[in-house]
C-alpha cells in the first residue's frame, strides 16, 4: 500500500452559524487540506501533510500535528492562513474573508520522496498553476493525482482548472462547481481509470468510475456546521481506497461520514475517528 501525501494548507477557523435569527460564532481548525488530510487518516492510514505549519503550533491545530506527518515551509502565527465563513442552513454559506497567508512559500521541493503507488491530492490553492505544479512534479513520479478545486478559482480560471482535470487521475468537485465548470452534458472523461466525484450536500454525490455514472445516497443528518464536509468526503474515499476499498463502497463510506460532520463544529467528528481507531 502506497501512502497519502495531501497538498494545501491548514487554517484558523471563524464560523458563524445563523438559524432563525440566532448567530453563533466559534473558531476551529480549518482548510481543505487539514480536512482531508484528517479524515484520510481517520481510515486507518499514515497521510503526510504538505502545508505551512506555524511554529508555534496554536492549540486549535495541535492535534492535527500529533496525528498527521506535517511538513512545509515553516511560517509565524501572524501566516497561519484564515478563513471567515457565514452558514445559513440548507447549503447556503457566504465566504466573508480569506487569507491564503504563508501558502505562497510552498514548493514541490517540500514534496517528501513519491513512488508510482502513491496518491498525491491537491487541495484548493490561490492558484490552478500553483496546483498544475505539483500536478507535474507528482506525475513525474508516477503516483496517482487527485485535485480539488473551488468555485471562485473556475470562474476566475476555468481553462486552467479545466486543465487540471484533464490531467488529475481522481477530480473532487461539488455540484455548484461542477455546473460552473461544465457545461450541460459537455464533461468528457478519456481514460477509463479516470474516476470523478460530484459532491451534491444531504443529495449524496455522483461518482463517475470511467464513464460509470453511480448515484450514492446520503444519510440524514442534523445539519449544524457544514464546514469541510466535501473535503471530508474526499478524505475518506482516498483513504479507503488506499485500504483497497473499491472505489463506489468508499464513497459510500465518506458519504456517511461527512454527513455525520455537518452535525458538529468544524472537524470535531473525523478527529473523534480517529481517537478511536487509533485510541488516542
Amino acid at each position: 500500500m502506497g501512502k497519502l501525501v495531501v497538498i494545501g494548507c491548514a487554517s484558523l477557523d471563524v464560523v458563524h452559524v445563523e438559524r432563525d435569527e440566532k448567530k453563533v460564532t466559534h473558531e476551529s481548525a480549518g482548510g481543505a487540506a487539514l480536512y482531508t488530510a484528517l479524515a484520510a487518516r481517520g481510515c486507518g492510514i499514515d497521510v503526510t501533510l504538505v502545508a505551512p505549519r506555524p511554529n508555534p503550533i496554536p492549540p486549535a491545530l495541535e492535534f492535527a500535528s500529533a496525528v498527521l506527518n506535517w511538513v512545509g515551509p515553516e511560517c509565524s502565527a501572524e501566516e497561519i492562513p484564515r478563513l471567515e465563513i457565514v452558514h445559513y442552513g440548507e447549503g447556503k454559506a457566504t465566504l466573508i474573508g480569506a487569507s491564503w497567508g504563508a501558502e505562497h512559500s510552498l514548493a514541490t521541493s517540500h514534496l517528501p520522496l513519491l513512488n508510482k503507488d502513491d496518491f498525491v491530492h491537491i487541495a484548493a490553492l490561490s492558484s490552478a498553476q500553483a496546483q498544475m505544479k505539483f500536478l507535474r512534479e507528482a506525475k513525474r513520479h508516477k503516483a496517482t493525482v487527485s485535485v480539488g478545486t473551488y468555485a471562485r478559482l473556475i470562474q476566475s480560471a476555468k481553462q486552467e482548472v479545466l486543465e487540471l482535470f484533464a490531467n488529475s487521475d481522481f477530480f473532487f468537485m461539488n455540484a455548484n462547481e461542477f455546473r460552473l465548470l461544465f457545461e450541460e452534458g459537455s464533461m468528457s472523461i478519456d481514460s477509463p481509470d479516470q474516476k470523478v466525484f460530484v459532491t451534491d450536500g444531504a443529495a449524496g454525490a455522483t461518482i463517475y468510475n470511467g464513464n460509470i455514472k453511480h448515484r450514492i445516497s446520503a444519510p440524514a443528518a442534523v445539519e449544524f456546521e457544514p464546514t469541510g464536509a466535501g473535503d471530508t468526503f474526499c478524505g475518506v474515499t482516498l483513504g479507503e481506497i488506499l485500504r483497497g476499498i473499491p472505489v463506489v463502497e468508499a464513497a459510500k463510506t465518506a458519504c456517511a461520514v461527512a454527513s455525520s460532520s455537518v452535525e458538529q463544529i468544524g472537524p470535531t467528528v473525523i478527529c473523534q475517528r480517529i481517537s478511536k481507531s487509533a485510541k488516542i
